[in-house]
């Protein structure tokens, strides 16, 4: 693994909500989220600032309606409270040690994580 930059959790944040905004199966509660936050999905995501404190305060909250994320429910069950954020490249030696998501589990809303198990 090669370590590019430090990062913060707000990048990280938006980042997951630009993954998720127009593929996800949350992507309509999504929508309707940004309504009731009386936000625009450009204000928020799309042209996004991140030295604003109350958008980065307002992405957390629209992630963890739908996803846990601030109360560590849901998709981040068991996920730390403090994390130190980095940017990095992966390797091809890196894929072996990353975790997953059961996508099954994860579309009926299940946070479980499963490390790969290395073979034997």
């Amino acid at each position: 693994m090669i370590e590019i930059a430090p990062t913060s959790e707000a990048e990280v944040v938006l980042a997951f909500l630009k993954a998720e905004i127009d593929y996800s199966p949350h992507r309509f509660h999504i929508h309707q989220l940004l309504q009731m936050l009386r936000a625009t999905r450009q204000e928020l995501i799309d042209d996004a600032d991140l030295s604003i404190d109350y958008q980065n305060a307002a992405r957390g909250v629209l992630l963890d309606c739908y996803r846990g994320y601030l109360k560590r429910d849901c998709f981040f069950i068991g996920f730390p409270k403090k994390v130190k954020w980095r940017r990095v490249e992966l390797e091809p030696s890196d894929f072996q040690r990353l975790l997953y998501i059961s996508t099954r589990l994860s579309q009926l809303g299940f946070g479980i994580v499963k490390k790969k198990r290395p073979s034997i």
